[in-house]
């Protein structure tokens, strides 16, 4: 017969954790690319958010420490320009960390 087990149940997670952004600001459709570990070789299950809330990207492109994407619309987010965000991601059900400030500016004008 097995012995009782106490105490807290053992389990072995993986953190998912941000570590830069760059561009650090821009405009709506900018590129940028998010830096990080255990990210996800496969944007399969995961997402990047936005103030926690994630959003359809298109086709961002996701290594294990790196994500690449085009910035939503400004208006998708309901941020106004100089606004600044917190990006973090969703991978597999599990919220970063932590997320990386970044702030959206007005596109220029033609």
């Amino acid at each position: 017969m097995a012995a009782p087990i106490f105490g807290k149940k053992l389990t072995s997670t993986t953190s998912v954790s941000l570590t830069g952004i760059d561009p650090a600001e821009g405009t709506s459709g900018a590129p940028v690319k998010l830096y990080g570990t255990n990210l996800s070789a496969s944007a399969a299950g995961s997402s990047v958010t936005f103030n926690r809330k994630a959003l359809a990207l298109g086709n961002p492109s996701w290594t294990d420490n790196k994500v690449e994407f085009n910035l939503p619309d400004l208006t998708t987010i309901r941020v106004a320009s100089g606004d600044k965000v917190d990006i973090g991601v969703v991978i597999g059900g599990q919220e970063s960390a932590n997320t990386v400030p970044f702030t959206f500016k007005k596109s220029a004008s033609p």
